[in-house]
């Protein structure tokens, strides 16, 4: 009886390695969300798989795929190879290559993927795939997802701004230099920044005309280098999203926007969930106008 009350008592102050410590790859917010997962005491944990799950959406969001996770046979993880893919892959090679044509460097070329499937059909696994060919190349990666129900305004560019101030900042540039007018907006768009909110007052048309340039000068901070853009689950983006990537993207290559490096933008959705009137045709038939746009609808394997 007391080997067993002891060997529980052991059990219930066991506290797992943290999985940092097991892998120094592994991202520092992934090693701290896994030990919440983890934690013994329920003030610690997550209080929903729902909560969970938002809190792992926003850190991808924060945090760009910009370094692969090396996972060793050792520990026990490692990522299967992809079968039954090898159509689409090669379609995804060629697309690659076009961004480099004769080895040099195009700038400002560029090229959006649309891929569809039905849930189950693989497409998180190829967007991996997808990912880790475009570190291989060189590209820095950036990937957001969308949330069912999400009410956040203009959810899916906020991200990629959040990432574009900071590399704004790690090159040591100030940011009302290089956002001009547009710079005065971010304590009122991202107040957690800590920036002097302006206040608003302008007319409505006014405003977004602002907030679009704002927008399409932080991407273009981003594409200092060549990039790939991964937007998840579009089915459940918002339309003034969709609506501002696509005003970026048009005005951009209109405007010969100079030093621009190669992007290359992946976008997925379920196909069960986006009908004729889905905003998603309204970006694609916009983006076709001024880049290459290719579609891939993935079968069940």
């Amino acid at each position: 009886g007391g080997h067993l009350m002891s060997f529980l008592q052991t059990l219930l102050n066991w506290k797992p390695k943290e999985l940092c410590q097991c892998n120094p790859r592994v991202p520092e917010w992934l090693g701290r969300f896994v030990g919440r997962l983890l934690a013994h005491s329920p003030s610690d944990r997550f209080p929903s798989a729902r909560e969970a799950e938002r809190e792992l959406a926003v850190s991808l969001q924060q945090a760009p795929s910009t370094t692969p996770i090396s996972l060793s046979p050792s520990a026990g993880l490692w990522e299967a190879e992809l079968v039954g893919r090898d159509s689409e892959l090669a379609t995804v090679n060629r697309l690659f290559d076009d961004l480099y044509p004769f080895n040099q460097r195009k700038p400002g070329q560029e090229f959006m993927l649309v891929i569809s499937g039905e849930p189950g059909s693989g497409k998180s696994r190829l967007l991996q795939e997808i990912q880790s060919r475009a570190l291989g190349r060189g590209l820095q990666v950036y990937r957001v997802g969308c949330l069912e129900g999400d009410p956040t305004p203009y959810a899916l560019v906020l991200p990629l701004m959040r990432q574009a101030i900071q590399e704004i900042r790690r090159m040591g540039q100030i940011l009302e230099e290089v956002l001009g007018a547009s710079a005065p907006l971010l304590g009122r768009v991202l107040p957690e920044l800590g920036l002097p909110p302006e206040s608003s007052g302008g007319d409505p048309q006014t405003e977004r005309a602002r907030f679009y340039d704002l927008v399409v000068r932080l991407i273009s901070t981003l594409r200092r280098n060549p990039c790939l853009f991964c937007f998840d689950d579009v089915q459940w983006a918002d339309h003034a999203s969709l609506d501002v990537l696509r005003y970026a993207s048009i005005r951009m290559q209109m405007e010969r926007v100079q030093g621009l490096a190669p992007l290359a933008t992946i976008l997925l959705h379920r196909s069960d969930e986006v009908g004729e009137g889905h905003p998603l045709h309204a970006l694609t038939r916009g983006m076709a106008r001024v880049l290459h746009v290719e579609t891939m609808a993935l079968g069940l394997l």
